[in-house]
Order: structure tokens, then C-alpha cells, then sequence
């Protein structure tokens, strides 16, 4: 099978193409290939908050291209408070704004939403972090996922966090892990600094 004009190769492999950070420091594309590998050839939508590159508009956008050749049906929407070039791929939209502007969240949900995935790679200040994830869950479809990457900074003050073995309700960590109790909650797990969160099916 063709993706995109590539063999049908691994997630990591076409993030490493790409030298998206998710794989290349992080190694995020394992634990994504196990939550939504599933999603690969299905008609879905994802929004990721953060495209990179700061405030050159023609930097970043390593990840969008990643999902564009993995998600072979997809639309792809990526935020970001800069402006960007839009990059000329077929089904992939830019969007500008903050993440937890609830205007700019009730915009995205017009126009894209629901969303099969939303992916939150954007400040990772806990604030605007906890902020997007009230916002931005109501929209997420019952299946779905909203996945948060770079926990670690919940344990360092500079961004919001607390140190490490602290407990305070306001990091995000502790948020959505105290989340699992919520009705429309099916599962959260984390890995090494990032969480997938899976909002409950109607069935279950």
C-alpha cells in the first residue's frame, strides 16, 4: 500500500523524515502509532495546538507534515499565535491564535470539530495548558483522544509546575489524572512526559 507517495512505514520513521522533535528528543511516535495506529486509514479529524518554528512564519510545521503522511484520509488543523505560511498540502489548515482564547476554541469547533485527536504541543505552560484542555474537551468526539506532550514541565515552577513530588491540583498532571473519575473519561495514560487521554464511547 502507497501512503503519500511512501511505502507504508512507521510512524517514527516518517517523523524522523521530517526531524519532528517528537521522535528525534522525545520519542513520542511509539506510544502514538500504539494509541491511534487504529485511525491510520480512517476518515478523521486532528488538531494540533503548537506548529514550532516561534515567530518565523516560515519555520515549523515538522509534525503537520508527519500527520499528513501517516493520517492517509485526514484533515489536519494546526494552531499556533503566530502567523504561518500555509504549506502546500492537501488537507492540512494553519489557524492563528492562543490556545485557551475560548474564542479562538469556539472558532475551531465551528469550522473543524469535532476532532478525533487533539494534540497539545503548544506553550506548555501549565495555565494555558490546563485552560486548553477545559476548552478544547467538549469537542473531542466519544473515542477520542486528546493527548498532552511535554509533562515534565508541571514539575518546574518556571512554567507553572510545581517540584517534582509536590502535589498541587493546579499542574496538569494532577489534573487530568484526577480526571479519570470523570463520567466521560474511558481511560488516561501517561508515558515518559506525555498523556493520552480517552474520552468514553457512547457504549461504554
Amino acid at each position: 500500500m502507497e501512503t503519500h507517495g511512501y511505502a507504508e512505514v512507521s510512524l517514527a520513521e516518517i517523523a524522523r523524515r521530517y526531524a519532528t522533535d517528537k521522535e528525534t528528543i522525545h520519542g513520542y511516535a511509539g506510544a502514538y502509532e500504539r494509541h491511534l495506529g487504529h485511525l491510520r486509514s480512517e476518515p478523521m479529524t486532528l488538531l494540533e495546538l503548537g506548529i514550532g518554528g516561534y515567530q518565523d512564519p516560515y519555520q515549523g510545521g515538522e509534525s503537520l507534515r508527519m500527520w499528513h503522511d501517516y493520517f492517509v484520509r485526514s484533515e489536519i488543523v494546526g494552531l499556533d499565535i503566530e502567523h504561518k505560511w500555509q504549506p502546500n498540502l492537501p488537507h492540512v489548515h494553519l489557524e492563528q491564535g492562543a490556545q485557551d482564547d475560548p474564542e479562538v476554541i469556539a472558532r475551531l469547533a465551528r469550522a473543524y470539530g469535532p476532532f478525533d485527536v487533539i494534540v497539545d504541543d503548544a506553550s506548555h505552560v501549565m495555565e494555558l495548558s490546563i485552560a486548553s484542555f477545559d476548552g478544547f474537551w467538549p469537542h473531542v468526539k466519544p473515542g477520542g483522544y486528546y493527548i498532552v506532550e511535554d509533562l515534565n514541565t508541571c514539575y518546574r515552577t518556571e512554567w507553572g509546575g510545581c517540584e517534582a513530588g509536590v502535589t498541587r491540583s493546579t499542574t496538569l498532571g494532577h489534573l487530568v489524572h484526577a480526571s479519570q473519575t470523570d463520567e466521560d473519561v474511558e481511560s488516561a495514560t501517561f508515558y515518559r512526559e506525555i498523556a493520552f487521554v480517552r474520552k468514553r464511547t457512547s457504549e461504554t
